[in-house]
This record gives structure tokens, C-alpha cells and sequence, in this order.
């Protein structure tokens, strides 16, 4: 059973799932379908990473104001696993995720401006 549900939390964060009938599976030639394949994987993985990355820092300092984001994408989470295993049901919580990436880029340019303002202010001590 553990087995399975690992199975099931690694699909879910596969990039892309197969169903037919998309239109760049039906038309893999155009531009358009070729681009959206490529962006599928290149965006997915630096938008995970961001978003745990923003789990991480966000959560000592917003946990109070960000406490109903952590629930829902949780619960998706253990619903998915639970039941789905498809990267299909991931949907919900992607805007989520992106608000947590938004956060993780917030918290990368307080600390460089930190310490480019700190290194930088006249009188400052070095």
C-alpha cells in the first residue's frame, strides 16, 4: 500500500498527463502545439520548486495569513494521493502554488536588497 500511494504522489507531480484529444496532440506540427508542449515542461518544475521553496519561508512569518493556503493545498494533496494519482487533479492548487512562488521571489529579493542596501548605505558599518 505504501507502495502505491508513493506512485500516486510522484504522478501527481508529473508535468503532463496523457489524454487524447488535446489539441497539441492532434496537431503536433503547428507552432502553437509545439510551443505549449515545450512550456509544459518548462515551466512546470521551476513552479514547484518555487512554491516549496516559498512553503518554506513564508510559513514562520505569513502562517497566520496564509493558513487557509496551506489547508487547501494539503487536503488536495492527500485527496489526490488517496484517491486520483493523476497530475489532472493537481489543477486546483496551481494558482496556489504560484501565489507560494510569488512568495519565495519575495522573500529572494528582500534578502539581496538587504544586503546591497546594508553594503551600500553611506555611514554603514563594514
Amino acid at each position: 500500500m505504501p507502495y502505491l500511494l508513493s506512485l500516486h504522489f510522484i504522478n501527481m507531480w508529473k508535468p503532463y498527463t496523457s489524454e487524447e484529444g488535446l489539441p497539441f496532440i492532434e496537431f503536433p506540427t503547428r507552432i502553437s502545439s509545439r510551443v505549449v508542449w515545450n512550456m509544459i515542461f518548462i515551466v512546470s518544475f521551476p513552479i514547484f520548486l518555487l512554491a516549496a521553496f516559498g512553503l518554506l519561508v513564508t510559513w514562520k512569518r505569513w502562517k497566520k495569513y496564509l493558513f487557509v493556503v496551506y489547508v487547501v493545498i494539503a487536503l488536495n494533496i492527500i485527496q489526490n494521493v488517496a484517491f486520483y494519482g493523476s497530475s489532472r487533479f493537481r489543477a486546483p492548487i496551481e494558482p496556489l502554488l504560484v501565489l507560494l512562488g510569488g512568495g519565495a521571489i519575495w522573500w529572494l529579493t528582500c534578502n539581496a536588497n538587504f544586503t546591497a542596501h546594508s553594503i551600500n548605505t553611506p555611514g554603514s558599518v563594514k
